[in-house]
């Protein structure tokens, strides 16, 4: 999107106030996905769509999910429900948040 919009890493770091070398390692996977806050600066900068933005958050979103390290011995249900959790986190409500820890804090049922 960068190249394509003919911008360099110099200039999309700079409107986007972060360092050349971090957004560097963004762009060239070296690190992981920023905040959505972050996001937000450098879809700004890169003067892009609302559209396009979205589909940038979702990969991001989708790559944290994909990266999460859960142990192996997890069963693949609670594997799945949390891969999902990563990947939505951003568009949770406080709402939202405050019954998935309620839920977590129930005693099991037996």
């Amino acid at each position: 999107m960068r190249t394509n919009a003919g911008f360099s890493q110099i200039r999309v770091a700079r409107d986007s106030s972060l360092a050349r070398g971090y957004y560097g390692q963004i762009e060239n996977s070296k690190k992981p996905p920023p905040p959505v806050s972050t996001l937000r600066r450098i879809t700004a900068a890169l003067r892009l769509s609302d559209v396009d933005t979205q589909r940038l958050i979702d990969l991001a979103a989708t790559e944290r999910g994909a990266s999460l390290v859960i142990p192996d011995e997890l069963p693949k249900d609670i594997v799945q429900v949390l891969r999902q959790i990563a990947q939505k986190a951003y568009r949770l409500s406080p709402s939202q948040l405050r019954r998935i820890e309620a839920a977590i804090a129930e005693e099991p049922l037996m």
